[in-house]
């Protein structure tokens, strides 16, 4: 059994390029976000908005265990941009194939209006501390990643 994390920036297209992969390698696939939301019956956002970030990374981290446990056969698990951000993941994620959907950040910034409205993170942050959270993210997912894969703006998600 092997378990396929993809990590990377919010907006990367973990959840796109996770279901291809599974679909191709015939497995199962799950949204690590969406889980959270059915585990706490509560959507991202509200998390945000009612607990702050720190309540929503133990969250996320209970409900990527809970996953982890429940697998029984190969598996793609698109995570949530943060998930490396908790020491208390990566020795879970060590024992993944991780997969790194690397964004270039020009590309980032063409999406950022429209990822705005729906990710709490950066809704009220300025481009530049964007950036930077984008930068420091980079680093923590190069040192965890197995596997990089660079994505391009001309990317087709049907390949």
């Amino acid at each position: 059994m092997k378990i396929i994390l993809i990590i990377g920036f919010m907006g990367c297209g973990k959840t796109t390029y996770g279901k291809k992969i599974a679909e191709r390698l015939s497995c199962n696939f799950v949204d690590l976000d969406n889980k959270i939301q059915e585990y706490s019956e509560m959507s991202i956002s509200s998390i945000f908005e009612k607990f702050g970030e720190n309540y929503f990374r133990t969250i996320e981290h209970k409900t990527f265990i809970k996953v982890l446990s429940d697998i029984k056969e190969t598996t793609v698990i698109a995570a949530g941009g943060g998930i490396i951000t908790n020491v208390a993941n990566l020795k879970h994620i060590q024992n993944c194939l991780t997969v790194f959907l690397d964004i270039p950040w020009k590309y980032f910034e063409d999406r950022l209006p429209n990822l705005r409205e729906t990710r709490p993170l950066i809704k009220s942050k300025t481009s530049k501390e964007i950036y930077e959270l984008w930068l420091a993210r980079k680093n923590y997912y190069n040192k965890y990643a197995d596997l990089t894969i660079k994505i391009t703006q001309n990317n087709n998600y049907e390949k």
